[in-house]
């Protein structure tokens, strides 16, 4: 994870990839540790080389994978984290399906 952490960073594409693709990947592969840690690293990269869209992204994406799972407590957070550094199409449509109607976390009926 290091190799690609350092092949990502201060590259714009980088940060999209690890934050995205690879967060997506290891996420369908039920690696949900692996994936937090990756959407994690991309965060901070986009952080420190100033990405802020492109980290509000990774952070919305994040918080829509959260929600999928019944994380609505992390993905509440993640959600939070993206409006803080974004308010632009690369967050906004993820954040509004993880958040539910009228911004408001929702449980599906099979979480209630």
């Amino acid at each position: 994870m290091q190799r690609e952490r350092q092949w990502a960073s201060g590259k714009l594409a980088g940060v999209n990839l690890l934050g995205v693709a690879a967060t997506a990947r290891a996420t369908y592969l039920g690696k949900l540790k692996s994936a937090r840690e990756l959407s994690t690293q991309a965060l901070q990269i986009a952080r420190e080389n100033n990405f802020k869209d492109s980290g509000a992204g990774v952070a919305a994406f994040e918080a829509l994978l959260e929600a999928e799972m019944g994380n609505f407590g992390q993905a509440r957070e993640g959600a939070a984290t993206s409006l803080a550094l974004s308010r632009k199409r690369t967050n906004l449509p993820a954040i509004a399906v993880a958040t539910g109607p009228g911004g408001r976390f929702q449980a599906s009926a099979s979480h209630r």
